[in-house]
């Protein structure tokens, strides 16, 4: 599958500040196990909540620190401005909505493969946010607003596993974890190659600018 073999290559990038062959193989496995954001969920959205419990994928990483990572495999992505399920939750728009939607026009399809890097002290928790439209922070409304939110798909890496690829250092805070993916994701994509960094150059729903 070609979007597969993207996604590995921008995650494998995301990661390439680490020099390490264990966290390639860990993106491996991840990729070959992608999950699409719908097929995580039950039923229609006033029966996810309760139904999400019983999500065994969801189960293993219950109170487990890590990162997660929101991709896309479609070939275009749309913001829907009249989205009823965002209206009726979110109630207010995002600040800097208008540069994120310019900048997700400007995007190419790999540029755009990796969309949001986040961080949870227990991702089952944080995950289940993207699953029912509850999200409370600013990259989480962002993906909201996409008209292609349920194909969009989702990785998740634990401390643990993260852990387990280095002798003789150990991430302790997954804030720690993901401040060094963002910095990673701008020296490679920077586009002057210059010291100063602007949020138009993190993934689209990391974007806070306006």
């Amino acid at each position: 599958m070609k979007e597969k073999e993207e996604i590995k290559n921008e995650l494998k990038k995301l990661f390439n500040c680490f020099n390490n062959e264990q966290i390639d193989k860990l993106i491996d496995k991840k990729v070959e196990n992608l999950n699409i954001i719908k097929t995580l969920r039950f039923g229609e959205y006033d029966k996810i909540e309760k139904n999400l419990d019983r999500n065994n994928k969801l189960d293993e990483v219950n109170g487990k620190a890590g990162i997660y990572i929101i991709l896309n495999c479609e070939n275009n992505l749309e913001f829907d401005n009249d989205s009823k399920i965002f209206k009726e939750v979110f109630k207010t728009d995002i600040y800097g909505i208008e540069d994120r939607y310019e900048q997700l026009k400007k995007c190419d399809d790999k540029k755009c493969r990796i969309i949001y890097i986040g961080k949870a002290t227990n991702l089952k928790l944080r995950i289940k946010q993207y699953l029912v439209p509850k999200v409370n922070h600013s990259g989480g409304r962002t993906i909201w607003k996409i008209k292609q939110v349920d194909n969009l798909r989702i990785i998740w890496i634990t401390l643990d596993e993260i852990n387990k690829c280095f002798e003789n250092f150990k991430y302790n805070y997954p804030e720690v974890l993901e401040t060094t993916l963002l910095q990673n994701y701008r020296n490679n994509n920077n586009p002057k190659n210059t010291a100063k960094y602007t949020d138009s150059v993190l993934p689209l729903a990391n974007n806070k600018s306006k």
